[in-house]
């Protein structure tokens, strides 16, 4: 006996996924109602398309015998298309669907928001269910038409980012269980060639709902490019399009959510001489000292797919010139995100000089003290000649109150090749310096 379970997508949410909860929820708290109030089978059955011309036999738990009349198709109860991925007909059914539904569409609602995956959800489920009916007359109900949907988008969205699977091997008394990683792109087309299989090879035999699977998944799949396509979601340069055809997107134009701008810390400073209050407004300098951090890790030691994804993501942004107050609101909170991300891990994950200096002129800019001098620290480990750096890191620490940072810093500094203009900016830290001391 072999199990073979999603049960994580490595994926970083930028917003809770509300919806996806919610249909959850909904679809265990109807499994639960048919459970624990008899008769209730007899009227959620009415709910579901797919009947042709039969009757069918329904005994609830206390013996009562209900016979379906004919003819209660999706034809003459539209709104079954809908109703009927909210049943399901036993617990591993359910089960199932959740779990896929949890693990690809948590990540899936949290890139379209709310509504817009709500909106998509329902589609899939009337789309896969009119799959279901053009191809055979056998009733259906359960979500997984929907969650093949979800999964189609994933695949297109996400196709590099790994599944991970738990797994089950149970024969007589040898047991063993474990869990491996997975490309998204590998596990829904390989479901995808199952389901197509399933259908061509089992037809109306099979009590899996084959149809409604793959009209979902082409959904999904399709929507996904379309959106893409458009400009309506995101590219991070790991989507299907960019990743294996070089396609050039559009980029996105996000409105500003009220989420997004409480993230940023509203601090007001004292007013400071030019030299100390003005943050640098040269780019990330391109003087080929950059190189890499560090040359990529051996294999026994990388990093998990979502750190090597967000360190891809900051290298790509940061490798043209980039000036941190061309930085909109949105690119700020995706960049903070993915540097969370790509340093979550212990050692180096491969982040380039010109990555680490533009986070920490991003980081200071926002007065986020700690995460900025933290990435100052970086930077200048992987520099051969770090003195104008230090003093620059130096300068946002004293202006921080830091004395003991400022200092660490300063001892970089090699004060006998200096020019004029980084000259006055030491004697301005050391004055601020001694002030502060002396305070």
């Amino acid at each position: 006996m072999f199990f073979f379970l999603p049960i994580g997508f490595d994926k970083v949410f930028e917003r809770l996924p509300w919806v996806n909860v919610g249909l959850i929820a909904i679809c265990t708290l109807v499994f639960l109602a048919t459970i624990f109030f008899p008769g209730v089978w007899f009227v959620l059955l009415m709910l579901f398309p797919g009947w042709a011309e039969f009757g069918l036999d329904i005994v609830d738990q206390e013996g009562i015998l209900f016979e379906l009349p004919e003819k209660i198709g999706w034809a003459y109860r539209p709104w079954t298309l809908v109703t009927y991925a909210f049943l399901h007909l036993e617990f591993l059914h359910l089960f199932g669907n959740m779990l896929f539904l949890f693990c690809f569409g948590s990540a899936l609602n949290s890139e379209l928001g709310q509504l817009r995956y709500l909106g998509f959800f329902l589609a899939g489920c009337i789309v896969s269910g009119l799959g279901h009916v053009l191809l055979s007359d056998a009733p259906v109900i359960g979500a997984s038409g929907g969650v093949c949907a979800v999964t189609g988008m994933v695949a297109a969205l996400y196709p590099r980012n790994d599944v991970r699977i738990g797994w089950l091997v149970w024969i007589f008394y040898f047991v063993r269980v474990g869990v491996f990683e997975c490309p998204a792109l590998v596990v829904v087309g390989a479901w995808f060639a199952f389901d197509l299989y399933g259908q061509f090879v089992g037809g109306d035999s099979s009590p899996v709902a084959y149809g409604a699977h793959l009209a979902g998944s082409l959904l999904g799949f399709g929507l996904g490019i379309l959106m893409l396509k458009l400009g309506w979601v995101e590219s991070d340069g790991h989507d299907l399009l960019s990743a294996y055809f070089d396609a050039e997107l559009p980029r996105v134009k996000k409105g500003k959510r009220p989420s997004d701008r409480r993230k940023r810390a509203q601090v007001v400073a004292e007013p400071e001489p030019v030299l100390l209050r003005t943050m640098p407004d040269d780019p990330i300098p391109l003087d080929g000292e950059e190189g890499n951090a560090a040359s990529k890790p051996e294999a026994a030691n990388r990093p998990p797919a979502a750190a090597r994804s967000a360190t891809r993501a900051l290298n790509d942004f940061f490798r043209e010139t980039v000036r941190v107050e061309d930085i909109d609101e949105d690119q700020r909170v995706k960049l903070k995100r993915w540097y969370r991300q790509a340093t979550s891990e212990e050692g180096d994950v491969g982040l380039t000089p010109k990555v680490l200096i533009g986070m920490a002129r991003l980081f200071a800019s926002e007065k986020v003290v700690a995460a900025s001098l933290s990435a100052y620290r970086e930077a200048i480990k992987a520099r051969k000649r770090p003195t104008s750096l230090a003093l620059e890191a130096a300068r946002f620490a004293v202006i921080s109150n830091k004395p003991k940072a400022t200092r660490g810093f300063l001892r970089l500094v090699d004060r006998g090749n200096l020019d004029p203009h980084q000259e006055k900016m030491l004697a301005a830290i050391e004055s601020r310096l001694e002030h502060s001391g002396s305070r």
